[in-house]
């Protein structure tokens, strides 16, 4: 299986992850832009982002840690906050971890990567993996894959979708 589902409790309230500091940071495979925005001049908005350089709420560690139970621990562990807002896009791609293996000096094949929905399904709210897309989730729901499972995330419906990215490197496979 290219991807794993569970959930985990929720820890938090979706107005306090609304008030974090989030800020736009640009897609970092300029390959994937280009082939994207060569096809008819796709242009998309990616989402906006608060991650490890900004104040994170309280309960993100236990979050991390309520997801390595089951003996799924992972070390050199980074959180980003993502809203994605209405028309917000992020078409089919393959994470790079480019910044992270450099910091953390592992590789891609080393690495996992983790999506914790915070807030119920709405309609518009898209996440597909592995040609496989996920809807009806209820807040707490994540989806964990291997480095280079393709994947895409948008927002078409009418209120901000929210997600905490956790990514690490896990040696023992699930």
């Amino acid at each position: 299986m290219a991807f794993y589902q569970g959930r985990l409790p929720v820890r938090w309230q979706t107005a306090e992850i609304a008030d974090l500091d989030y800020f736009y940071e640009s897609f970092n495979d300029p390959d994937i832009l280009a082939h994207w925005q060569g096809l008819w001049g796709y242009q998309f908005r990616t989402g906006l982002q608060a991650d490890y350089r900004a104040q994170q709420p309280s309960w993100t560690q236990q979050t991390v840690a309520d997801l390595g139970v089951d003996g799924w621990p992972l070390t050199h562990v980074g959180t980003s906050f993502y809203v994605m807002r209405p028309g917000d896009l992020l078409p089919r791609h393959q994470d790079t971890y480019t910044r992270y293996c450099a910091y953390h000096g592992v590789q891609p094949d080393q690495i996992w990567r983790a999506i914790v929905f915070l807030q119920d399904w709405q309609p518009g709210h898209l996440f597909e993996i592995d040609d496989q897309a996920i809807t009806g989730y209820v807040a707490g729901t994540y989806v964990i894959w291997h480095d280079d499972v393709p994947h895409m995330a948008g927002n078409v419906g009418a209120c901000p979708r929210y997600t905490l990215q956790i990514t690490g490197v896990n040696n023992h496979g699930l």
